[in-house]
């Protein structure tokens, strides 16, 4: 080996160390970890949780505006013909009220009424519930719509941080295999020298060692590429790194029925415009009873309107509107059953993989120590051997991603049900 080469060995050797040494020292985040840096900077999450808070008062504010019953009101006029000044007061509260009336020109001539006073149409339709139903499923919107953008993300944040985990894992892998073969090398040389081995077949060892240190040095690039990517996503710039997923035993699919519960209010919104609308087309039925404190007497009243002509609507549309999101809610219920049903066949797969990928990489080690007894016999050529090594470190490298996709999806269903 010339000096360049040595020099050049030389670079390789320390970039690696001080890579491995920077992983070393890093900071290293769970899952939960990482989630918890990224609900506290992420702008997105901050502006969720922000509407959630305005959709509650803006909820609020509906209810305050429809409980505003209290009304007071004063009127005064004055006649020049009898130079007399009248005054009436009246100050209300739901359908019971109070008013006072009095005139300069007669000192006699006040009243002081305690009375009800309701419009009986009221009993059988009231537009309160209108309102809050429209505002219940603008709510559900907007909720299922910043439920499924958070979903996204959190996804996308643990995609990103297997796909971190599994290149580390692939590189500590690699690096085992290195070492392996490294040890190998030198057992090859002294077998060279005692003319045990061909030099053939320790330049075939050497040439694995720099083919994996080729893969490894890729793979560290490729690393350096998604640390980043995810240290942007978490909004921080020390070093960091990842650990593996711990198993998840116990768990429940996530199950979200916002789409149900929107045509249900849907379906009850429509039902009360139905009806709103028939008892529009009625006439307008009013009762009433006051108490004159001046003159101790109760007055009873009873009073009808009805506009003939003026027409709410058409009821049939609104039927047929009703029967048409009944058949919505249907494909709704079977939509969400369906969707439960695919999050579990996911996870279901998920383990069949893991299954299928541990019995192979299983198999795999057993056939390289029947590889490694054929070589050391001399039947097995070492870029045969090597072959199968590389065969072995595929196969784990699989399994534990197949391992880590696995807990991610069970931990992601802990996760959103904990939203």
């Amino acid at each position: 080996m010339n000096r360049s080469e040595i020099m050049k060995k030389s670079i390789k050797l320390l970039i690696l160390s001080l890579i491995i040494s920077s992983i070393a020292y890093a900071n290293t985040l769970s899952l939960d970890e990482a989630l918890n840096i990224y609900y506290k900077k992420s702008t997105t999450v901050k502006n969720l949780k922000l509407d959630s808070e305005i959709r509650k008062e803006t909820t609020k504010e509906l209810e305050n505006e429809l409980n505003k019953n209290l009304k007071v009101t004063a009127d005064t006029a004055y006649n020049t013909d009898e130079d007399d000044v009248t005054t009436e007061a009246k100050v209300s509260y739901k359908d019971a009220y109070i008013s006072a009336s009095t005139s300069t020109s007669d000192s006699s001539d006040k009243e002081i009424l305690i009375g009800v006073e309701k419009t009986l149409n009221e009993f059988l339709y009231n537009t309160d519930k209108a309102s809050i139903l429209s505002n219940k499923i603008s709510n559900l919107n907007e909720e299922l719509t910043a439920k499924q953008s958070l979903m996204s993300s959190i996804s996308d944040l643990g995609d990103k941080y297997v796909e971190l985990l599994n290149q580390e894992n692939t590189i500590k892998s690699t690096n085992t295999l290195i070492a392996e073969k490294q040890k190998e090398l030198e057992i090859s040389k002294i077998k060279l020298s005692s003319n045990n081995m061909s030099t053939y077949d320790v330049k075939v060892i050497e040439l694995s060692i720099n083919e994996l240190k080729t893969t490894l040095q890729i793979a560290q690039v490729e690393k350096g590429e998604m640390l980043q990517e995810f240290k942007d996503l978490l909004g921080v710039e020390e070093e960091i790194s990842v650990e593996n997923i711990e198993n998840v035993d116990i768990y429940e699919i996530y199950k979200d029925n916002s789409s149900v519960q929107i045509v249900e209010n849907q379906i009850a919104l429509a039902k009360d415009q139905l009806k709103g609308l028939k008892v529009g087309n009625l006439p307008e039925l009013t009762a009433g009873a006051s108490y004159d404190l001046e003159n101790e007497d109760t007055t009873v009243s009873l009073g009808v309107e009805w506009s003939p002509l003026n027409y709410k609507g058409d009821e049939k549309s609104k039927e047929l509107n009703i029967e048409k999101l009944n058949n919505q809610l249907v494909e709704a219920k079977k939509s969400f059953d369906l969707t439960n049903k695919k999050s579990q066949n996911e996870i279901v797969k998920l383990e069949l993989n893991l299954d299928l990928s541990k019995q192979t990489f299983d198999l795999a080690k057993l056939e390289l120590e029947k590889y490694k007894i054929m070589k050391d016999k001399g039947t097995l050529s070492e870029y045969d051997y090597f072959d199968k090594q590389k065969d072995v470190l595929d196969d784990e490298i699989t399994y534990l991603n197949n391992l880590n996709s696995l807990n991610l999806a069970k931990k992601l269903q802990i996760i959103y049900s904990n939203m």
